[in-house]
């Protein structure tokens, strides 16, 4: 069984990944985590009366900021008996959870949800319910 899992490194994806885990050590399962950039919002430090800010679509900042993520996530279930695959993909998320989930043939896709809800959900979407309504696996949405 081969298990996607969307990280960004949240408490939510944290909660997914530890699900995740389970249930590929009960099924003799592997993982295949999926980062995501869409973009980089930064605000720098600066003082009270200068507030900058900027965003980026590098594919390389973008690509080194996925990776260093998913190093992070990947400690996480070192020493499990589970083998781990990553990648990080640039785009929408939904849109490339659903198409990473595709091309690597995966059974299932485990993942966080942020619990938007009310106006919130309507004006920022949600991905969890994109890639549940769109997804030709089964999705296991984890809520934290």
């Amino acid at each position: 069984m081969k298990i996607l899992v969307p990280v960004d490194g949240s408490e939510y994806c944290s909660a997914a990944l530890d699900k995740a885990r389970e249930i590929a050590e009960a099924f003799n399962g592997e993982l295949f985590l999926v980062n995501v950039q869409k973009r980089m919002v930064t605000r720098p430090n600066v003082n009270e009366f200068e507030v900058s800010e900027f965003y980026t679509d590098d594919p390389t900042v973008l690509t080194e900021k996925g990776n260093i993520i998913l190093e992070k996530v990947k400690n996480c279930v070192e020493g499990t008996p589970v083998p781990v695959e990553s990648c990080v993909k640039l785009g929408d998320p939904a849109d490339e959870i659903l198409n990473t989930a595709d091309r690597a043939r995966v059974d299932m896709i485990v993942m966080g949800s942020l619990g938007a809800t009310g106006i919130k959900r309507f004006l920022l979407g949600s991905v969890s319910t994109k890639v549940v309504n769109h997804a030709t696996v089964p999705v296991l949405v984890v809520k934290k």
